[in-house]
Parts: C-alpha cells; structure tokens; sequence
C-alpha cells in the first residue's frame, strides 16, 4: 500500500514500521513545514517564499549541522518539498502536488508537532519578503549573528489557528485523495510536563482540533497518555519505539482489516457473515 506523510518523526517514524512490518510504500514525506506555513504558501497561496537561489546563497551552513540545514531549507520549498530522505526516488519532472493530484494514495499519515514546537522567522527589513517567514534554526549556520540581525521569530502559532490551518490542511489533501484512508496523530503532552506553555499548546489543539474535524472522514487519535518508561529521558519530542510500532499496528488495523473508529462502532454491525464466518458457523 502505497502511503504519505505530512508532519515530523511522529508520523514519518510510524510509518517506517509500516514499511517494516506491513510493506507499505512511502512515496513522500512532508517535513520541517509548519501548518499555517503549508496554508499560505500552498492550500491558499496568499504569499511567496523568498527565493531558494537566495536564501542558499545568503545562509552559510557550518560545518557540524550544513547537512541538516540544507535538508530543512529544501523541505519546504516547491521543488522538493515532500521528499525529505526520499530525494533519489525522486522524478525530476514532477513535484508533490503534482504526484498527489495524478498518483493513487492508499494511507495518509499527519501529525502537529511543528505546531507544537517550532516558531518560524521573517525578514526585519525586506519588505518584498516581510510576510513570508521560514522556519530557521540560525545555530545551524556560520552567519547566525547574521541572521538574528536581519531576521526576527514569529512566536508560536496559537493551538486555535492551529487547529484551522490542519482542517485546511486536511480537506485540500481530501479533494485530491478522495480514497485516502486519511490519519492525524495528535502530538503527545504528556512528555511537556516541564513545559507549561507547550503542554497548553498540545493539549489545547486536541480540543479544538477534535471539535472542528468532527464529521471529517479523519481517523483522529487523541494525544498518548504514556507512562514514564515510554517516555525518552531529556528528549520530549521523542517517545520509545514501541509507541510508533504500536501505532503502525493501529493504522494497519484501520486501513486493512476495515476496523471501524470508535465513533463508528454503534454503526458498524455487521448485516452478513462473512464466507469465512459462515464457514465457522455451519461447523466446518
């Protein structure tokens, strides 16, 4: 089954074992783009990017983190958006709108963690460019001081607009995926406990999320409430490996064995046996 992702690790790590265990095909890989960032610049298209050709020629990438840095600059821009660690199956001739709107997707994977954790910048003083920020680390740059000059951080988008953003998100996916089995995870708070302000960020989206998504064809699962010894000590953005497997298993389940949401479960009686069943039934 052929399947995509739009988020960070979160998604991109759980589907790594569906590839392992299941055979899954991941075909694209949407990373490092923050929500309202994939909005303006591509569901609604109210704003343009600074270009590439001059952002690669005004970043200076240091030694120890150019690799990252050019990876998290090129996975947000047109070209290659959508390919992170998959720029060599890549075709030349097409870029992931154009591979979503002509190629058949079976399993669609997304998650809100750039919401959760990143604040983008925007130029000071490039006027052309002021309304078109970017997400940055400068520490991951020679030019930081550079950078901090000539750039200033958004601050984090609120849990609301958030929310807004993915449904956008979501149904702009739908229109070109209308067979999609379509997941959203919900990023985890229960590992920001030493973080009250991102705590409120994640906890905050699920309910506003849950609540503008009702109706959707969206499997939504909640935030994981996981205890300690699932947690990664140091590291909230990461949860032990059992956790992404576990939830490989859940899509697999959802999008295989036709197991129904929990909302659906009132509805999903079944009015036949299966040939299988009927089988058991009759004693053979």
């Amino acid at each position: 089954m052929k399947t995509l992702t739009i988020g960070s690790c979160l998604s991109n790590l759980t589907v790594t074992w569906l590839k392992m265990d299941y055979g899954f095909d991941q075909t694209h890989n949407v990373q490092h783009m923050r929500s309202d960032a994939f909005v303006t610049y591509y569901v609604e298209r109210t704003a343009k990017m600074i270009p590439l050709d001059f952002m690669n020629s005004y970043l200076k990438g240091s030694e120890r983190w150019a690799t990252e840095a050019q990876k998290y600059l090129l996975n947000q821009y047109r070209e290659t958006l959508g390919f992170h660690e998959l720029l060599d199956s890549k075709d030349p001739d097409t870029d992931f709108f154009q591979d979503i709107q002509s190629q058949k997707v079976d399993v669609i994977v997304m998650d809100n963690f750039m919401d959760v954790a990143a604040q983008l910048m925007r130029p000071k003083n490039w006027s052309e460019w002021r309304n078109s920020p970017l997400f940055l680390n400068p520490h991951f740059y020679a030019n930081q001081d550079e950078i901090c000059r000539d750039f200033e951080f958004t601050g984090h988008i609120t849990p609301e607009d958030s929310a807004a953003c993915w449904l956008k998100i979501y149904r702009f996916i739908r229109k070109l995926q209308p067979a999609a089995k379509m997941f959203f995870l919900s990023f985890m708070y229960a590992t920001s406990t030493d973080s009250a302000e991102r705590y409120h960020r994640a906890r905050e989206f699920y309910l506003n999320f849950s609540q503008l998504a009702r109706g959707e064809d969206l499997f939504l699962v909640p935030p994981l409430d996981l205890p300690l010894e699932l947690h990664i000590p140091g590291d909230w953005s990461h949860v032990d490996g059992h956790v992404y497997r576990a939830l490989a298993g859940y899509i697999y389940l959802h999008s295989v064995a036709g197991m129904p949401r929990p909302e659906d479960l009132h509805r999903s009686a079944p009015t036949a046996m299966s040939p299988n069943a009927e089988l058991v039934a009759a004693g053979n």
